[in-house]
């Protein structure tokens, strides 16, 4: 077997960088040198350093051109202390965008390795992605290891065509976890972009985004697998070095609190992680195939366990009929062949909190078996399953759980496990044929095709009510993880 890509590519770095910020563009060879003396001291292995912005007044290139560039280069590693430079890029917005390809490609020619810094509305759309991939037609062969820095949460600001568009010359993708809310958002909305990307995110040492730990988001990167990390910023890092010594043993492994506290779960009455509406599906006059956008509004209107749910059935049935009519043919008042996973990735993006207008549902699919689904409950996320309604079987009765018989796929939600850990589903086709909601189906006869947890955030997305989903992979998460953060 060959060597991790990713644990290479973190090697490259080391365990943690700093980056140094515009105020560098008018510093000395001697203030660069005191910097790498600095972060030597606390444990840091890479300066992430600020070389061109074309925009700027110091030029395309920085310190006086390439030469001025490798005498701080040259002047750091002497230091012991590793460089990684870095431009900021604006695209075409004023016209330059050829300037700042052929000076990425320098600095990749130059170093073997560059930082594209891609941030802001720049990115967002058409154009961003327009850009991006005249971009890649030219980095895809360029020489080296191209890290890209961008937002945490390209989903929500329309930047997933950019990312998606430059993402063949990427190596490193370096999202901008600057805040609690943000690390809440960063491996979902990355998951989606490429799923095997090698990501090193960034950190925050300043409540600047709004309220942040940085040595709990510290924690999370090391818990999520990450091979490297990075820091904003020096100045922040400067005037409070201890913030900066607990970040990095934190994410080293050291003496930092363990990221996973184990505690036990809260559940409402029923066994289940969160309140929901009952709702029943098939109302007069809609499609028999509203199971997908039907059970993500459900989780979209969702409560904490034992508060009751944040919205109604109606709402639910309104948001299902809305999505329908977006992405399913027919919209919600014909059969369909159902909803695609592509139309659920389309509904769980257009989820949105009814209370705040922020995406409200995150996720990740895991492999859709007993042992992965269970993980995820036991862990307090909700799943979302695909399955052929003739394995749907009711525990207590033994049957199928409806009044028909049809050889069909029905997406629906689960929630819960009961004593013997067979699945409590809050299933929007089941109007209580037994008597009682939500039904309990057994586990070992589902036999899902697709499944995904899903990370409800709340009405606050600086305080998301579930903790990042740490990987696709469950069962291998540390042992007594809780993710409520409630």
């Amino acid at each position: 077997m060959g060597s991790d890509p990713c644990a290479q590519d973190g090697q490259l770095m080391g365990p943690c960088s700093l980056f140094l910020g515009a105020e560098t563009a008018t510093w000395t060879t001697a203030q660069f040198v005191q910097a790498a003396q600095f972060a030597k001291q606390h444990g840091i292995s890479t300066l992430i350093i600020k070389c061109s912005e074309v925009t700027s007044k110091p030029g395309d290139i920085w310190y006086g051109g390439m030469a001025g560039v490798d005498r701080i280069v040259q002047a750091v590693l002497a230091q012991g202390v590793r460089v990684l430079t870095y431009q900021f890029v604006w695209g075409n917005r004023f016209g330059a965008l050829a300037t700042e390809i052929s000076v990425a490609q320098q600095f990749l020619s130059k170093y073997n390795k560059h930082c594209l810094d891609m941030e802001g509305s720049t990115w967002a759309g058409a154009n961003g992605q327009a850009w991006a991939s005249q971009m890649n037609a030219t980095l895809v062969n360029a020489p080296g290891k191209l890290f890209v820095s961008c937002p945490a949460d390209p989903i929500r600001n329309d930047q997933f065509g950019f990312l998606r568009a430059l993402s063949p010359s990427i190596n490193i993708w370096m999202p901008m976890a600057y805040s609690n809310a943000l690390d809440s958002i960063w491996q979902g909305d990355y998951h989606q972009i490429n799923s095997i990307a090698c990501l090193q995110p960034t950190l925050d040492l300043s409540p600047e985004f709004g309220p942040n730990d940085p040595v709990a988001v510290a924690n999370h990167f090391r818990s999520a697998g990450c091979h490297a990390i990075s820091i904003w910023e020096y100045q922040f890092a400067v005037s409070n070095p201890a913030l900066l010594d607990k970040v990095v043993t934190a994410f080293k492994g050291g003496a930092a609190a363990p990221p996973h506290p184990s505690a036990a779960l809260q559940l409402n009455a029923q066994g289940m992680v969160l309140d929901i509406a009952k709702t029943y599906q098939l109302v007069s006059g809609e499609s028999q195939d509203l199971c997908g956008p039907w059970c993500v509004a459900s989780l979209t209107y969702a409560g904490l366990p034992g508060k009751g749910p944040r919205g109604t059935a109606e709402q639910i049935h309104q948001d299902a009929d809305k999505w329908a009519d977006k992405w399913l043919p027919g919209g919600h008042i014909s059969d369909t062949a159902g909803s695609s996973i592509q139309n659920m990735y389309d509904f769980l993006t257009a989820a949105t909190d009814p209370q705040g207008g922020q995406r409200n549902l995150h996720w990740w699919d895991i492999t859709p078996d007993v042992a992965h689904i269970t993980s995820a409950l036991k862990a307090g996320y909700p799943v979302i399953i695909t399955a052929n309604e003739q394995n749907i079987i009711e525990k207590r009765s033994g049957q199928r759980p409806y009044p028909w018989n049809l050889d069909v796929n029905h997406i629906l939600p689960v929630l819960g496990l009961d004593k013997d850990g067979d699945f409590i589903c809050a299933d929007q086709l089941n109007d209580s044929f037994q008597g009682y909601w939500p039904p309990v189906y057994l586990a070992s006869r589902l036999n899902p095709s697709w499944a995904t947890v899903v990370l409800v955030v709340g009405p606050d997305p600086n305080h998301p009510w579930l903790k990042p989903i740490p990987s696709g992979d469950p069962p291998t998460w540390p042992h007594g993880f809780n993710g409520q953060n409630f």
